[in-house]
């Protein structure tokens, strides 16, 4: 049974999935292949990652995490990536900020990576205990817009529950 941040986040997924456009359908005759990165996704028992569903189909989608274990298809970490310049349609860093001390070098990164006009959706659990080490913060959702734009990001949607902050934003 999923918990409730995990509901508010796939309800949030489903939405930005159908709001970018970036599901293929049968409606869809002339979807456009995207690349994407999904980011964080140690345990994700579901390969990719559950978010493949939400992005995944049609797409170029792929993973990154700095532990092998969980198989992604890059080993790194967001905070310095060697992909070059402006490589990525969309970025998603789901339920993995609040384990990354320096911040602000995963807004840079991701801005440095993505495309123009690019998409970063980043997210953070609000009210939700400590879990696997490392846990170091959790963020409001003006805590991510302020992050968002000082890396560069104009917003497009935010969300703060009682559960997840949640903030879709685009690279000019």
């Amino acid at each position: 049974m999923p918990s409730e941040t995990r509901k508010d986040l796939i309800k949030k997924l489903e939405y930005y999935s159908d709001f970018l456009g970036f599901k293929k359908t049968k409606e869809k005759k002339f979807h456009k292949t995207r690349k994407i990165l999904d980011v964080g996704i140690a345990g994700d028992k579901e390969r990719p990652s559950d978010r493949y569903k939400y992005f995944g189909r049609g797409n170029d989608f792929k993973t990154l995490d700095i532990d092998p274990r969980w198989h992604p298809d890059y080993v790194g970490d967001i905070t310095g990536t060697e992909f070059p310049d402006e490589i990525w349609d969309l970025v998603i860093v789901c339920q993995t900020l609040e384990h990354i001390w320096d911040s602000h070098k995963v807004f840079n990164e991701a801005f440095r990576i993505l495309k123009k006009e690019g998409y970063l959706i980043i997210d953070s659990p609000w009210e939700y205990p400590y879990h696997d080490p490392p846990d170091y913060r959790r963020y409001s959702t003006e805590a991510l817009i302020r992050y968002c734009g000082e890396a560069g990001f104009n917003i497009i949607d935010k969300e703060q529950t009682s559960n997840l902050s949640i903030v879709l934003c685009q690279k000019p």
